[in-house]
């Protein structure tokens, strides 16, 4: 039966390769439905050649115009064996092609007189036959039944059977659209059954909302989920940095790109013209108003949802008009403990420049604009507009602009053993900026516990501590006026050439860049002291208890602390202190300091009710109250006419205080919430939810708001 069954594979294969050419061909799959060398037909067993430095290919030709042998091979790899001379009278055609082939190809001679090469092992035929079933053993027809790696593959009848022709040692691919792919080896096998399970469509996915969360499949609101996977990819210090341009309808900018510096979210527009449009932040769960995101490590992150619409927004009341931002950070999982380090480095450069005039094209323009001037200022001393062609260019991006470094170090340690999880990471990151003297420095930590007290109640607690720096010129920065003292507008506007001798060209000719509304821009990068030293503290903890299958109390509590001591100091050689300016004639070396300090406590109990009845219909019922009180306060001083520039912000209390400042305020918020989420076989979906805000912000005659939603 089994040489039968050969015969009648040969006889199929003849009908293939009817041409015998030379044709690039997948080798080992030919060599496997070859047969052993046995009794040939009218093909000579013996050859006479004689050939000098040729190639293989080339014998390989003789060879066949001397025979009826025909021969398949890949022409590709053939041509990479080194060149030969054969000279042999009634020589085999086996010890011909072993001399020419050497070790790195085997052959195969058939009884219909086919010679195979190939660079590969020769592979045996079998073929294997089986049953595709789903997980409650139901056959499955019409299943994708591939060979790995090449096009060959057939299809599972209605009853789920299979047979295919494979190599003893390939590899199924079974596939079908709703059932998970499955790859099974052969391993000279020659039945293979097969369960195939069902796939978790993507709208089966949890989707974090307010106080809660649903399935993809049933949210009503606009709700965005992020791809983590593709945020953490970006090299950034702030997840909000990566946000631009992966969510529709999120607008993400940067004031001026220094390291460190804010950045704003736009959700769906403006909707204020006068007031802040920034999202409301909600951190494993608690509500924060423009928060330092710096604070935290992108690579914390598990999980990002942007509430967009009303519908979505409106269980936050009043702080979610501008949309709301919920974050989930990542959590232990129970396993041997897992120790994750990774790091990245790089560096920054200014990849745009602008294209300025040269010496040359500048004086030009100068002598076109106003000849009498430009003779006078940039032709005298016997200098010619020719001379300009051979003159060193003044650019000063090149001054002002560096290449910078970037580095970011991340390790944590995860885990868990029966009812306990946690998690301990620890993060520094070092950014210079693309502009000298400029940069921002983190340290962070991070410490999740979650425990499992008893079968209805557990318990976990989340803490983030981050210290950061950020210093260097705002290059935003105004001091007076429209374009006065604005860094890049002193770079960009300063002539490229002098008509006066100097010994620098840079340090010398502060009345150039005075004439031209600004100030030297090197020195504003070299002096200028602008820095920003924030700690941050936020620690969270909750407790879940559940009174049965289908009611689940929650209460949570937390605490947001933030230090930050903001100095700024201007000596004689910047933009604001120089007797040069009228700004620095007026105040001379000034300075100030500034302490600002946020307490914020914030406790949430959460009643939810889910039920599901007769299996199709879905009830999701939520209640709750929130408290939450901030205090805030800031205090520093400024001074003019520092003495003693030497001595930094340290000096301000010898100069001439201009400036004391001491404010405090402190307000609170109580809210009632509630929603009820219906679903019906996941098609037919209602949401309905009320918020009830109650803020000391508001006036004495209107303390209460509500915000419906359905």
């Amino acid at each position: 039966m089994n040489r039968t069954l050969l015969q009648r594979r040969r006889r199929s294969n003849a009908c293939l390769l009817t041409t015998v050419h030379y044709t690039k061909l997948i080798f080992p799959l030919l060599l496997a439905f070859s047969l052993h060398a046995g009794a040939r037909g009218g093909a000579p067993k013996s050859f006479t050649l004689n050939m000098r430095n040729a190639g293989v290919e080339d014998v390989i030709r003789q060879l066949q115009k001397q025979s009826g042998y025909r021969f398949f091979y890949n022409s590709g790899q053939v041509r990479t064996l080194n060149r030969v001379t054969v000279s042999v009278q009634n020589e085999s055609l086996e010890n011909i092609l072993k001399k020419i082939l050497g070790d790195r190809f085997i052959f195969r001679i058939t009884e219909d007189d086919r010679v195979l090469i190939s660079s590969g092992e020769v592979q045996d035929v079998i073929r294997v036959e089986g049953v595709v079933t789903d997980e409650s053993g139901a056959p499955v027809s019409n299943v994708s039944v591939q060979v790995k790696g090449s096009s060959k593959g057939a299809k599972s009848d209605a009853s789920g059977r299979y047979a295919l022709d494979v190599d003893d040692n390939a590899t199924l691919v079974f596939s079908f659209v709703g059932y998970v792919t499955e790859e099974v080896a052969v391993q000279k096998r020659t039945t293979i059954n097969v369960q195939l399970k069902l796939a978790s469509s993507s709208m089966d996915q949890v989707v974090v909302i307010g106080y809660g969360t649903v399935k993809k499949r049933d949210v009503t609101g606009s709700v965005s989920q992020v791809k983590v996977g593709e945020l953490q990819k970006a090299p950034v210090a702030s997840f909000e940095e990566a946000l631009g341009g992966r969510v529709a309808g999120v607008r993400v900018t940067s004031s001026d790109g220094q390291p460190g510096s804010s950045i704003n979210v736009v959700i769906r527009g403006a909707n204020s013209v006068t007031q802040d449009n920034s999202p409301l932040y909600v951190i494993d769960g608690f509500p924060m108003e423009s928060p330092d995101n710096y604070a935290l490590n992108p690579a914390e992150i598990e999980s990002i949802e942007v509430l967009k619409d009303a519908s979505s927004t409106a269980i936050y009341g009043a702080r979610g008009a501008n949309g709301v931002i919920i974050i989930t950070t990542k959590k232990g999982k129970i396993g041997a403990p897992v120790i994750n380090y990774n790091m990245y480095y790089g560096q920054m450069k200014n990849i745009k420049k602008m294209e300025l005039m040269n010496a040359y094209e500048f004086v030009r323009y100068q002598i076109e604009r106003d000849s009498t001037n430009a003779y006078d200022t940039y032709l005298s001393n016997g200098k010619s507009l020719e001379d300009f062609r051979n003159e060193q260019s003044i650019d000063l991006q090149d001054q002002v602009f560096r290449t910078s470094p970037f580095q970011n170090h991340f390790i944590s340690l995860s885990g868990g053993k029966g009812d306990t999880r946690y998690s301990i990471s620890g993060s520094y990151l070092n950014q210079d900026g693309v502009i000298k003297n400029s940069g921002f420095d983190r340290y962070q930590g991070r410490v999740n516990i979650d425990q499992v007290v008893s079968k209805n109640f557990k318990a976990g607690i989340n803490t983030n501590y981050s210290s950061s720096s950020r210093f260097g010129t705002v290059p935003a920065e105004q001091s007076t006026g429209f374009f006065y003292g604005n860094l890049l507008y002193s770079v960009w506007a300063y002539r490229p050439a002098s008509g006066r001798i100097v010994l620098d060209p840079i340090q010398d000719q502060d009345d150039d860049f005075l004439t031209l509304a600004g100030f030297n821009p090197v020195k504003t990068v070299e002096n200028e002291h602008r820095s920003t030293q924030s700690d941050l503290l936020t620690s969270n903890a909750y407790a879940e208890y559940s009174f049965g299958k289908h009611l689940k109390l929650r209460v949570t509590g937390g605490i947001t602390r933030t230090k930050s001591r903001r100095e700024v100091f201007n000596n004689s050689q910047t933009r604001s202190g120089s007797p040069l300016t009228t700004t620095g004639q007026n105040n001379g070396v000034n300075g100030s300091l500034t302490y600002n300090e946020l307490t914020s406590l914030l406790n949430e109990n959460t009643l939810n009710y889910r039920r599901t009845l007769a299996k199709d219909h879905v009830i999701d019922a939520l209640a709750g109250f929130t408290a939450q009180k901030t205090k805030s306060s800031s205090y520093g001083a400024a001074a003019n006419h520092i003495p003693n520039e030497a001595l930094g912000v340290a000096g301000i209390d010898e100069g001439q205080p201009i400036r004391i400042t001491s404010t405090r305020s402190v307000f609170t918020l109580a809210s009632f919430l509630g929603r009820l989420n219906y679903s019906y076989r996941s098609k037919y979906l209602f949401t309905a939810s009320l918020r009830a805000d109650g803020s000391s912000k508001f006036s004495s005659d209107n303390k209460w708001s509500y915000f419906p939603s359905g």
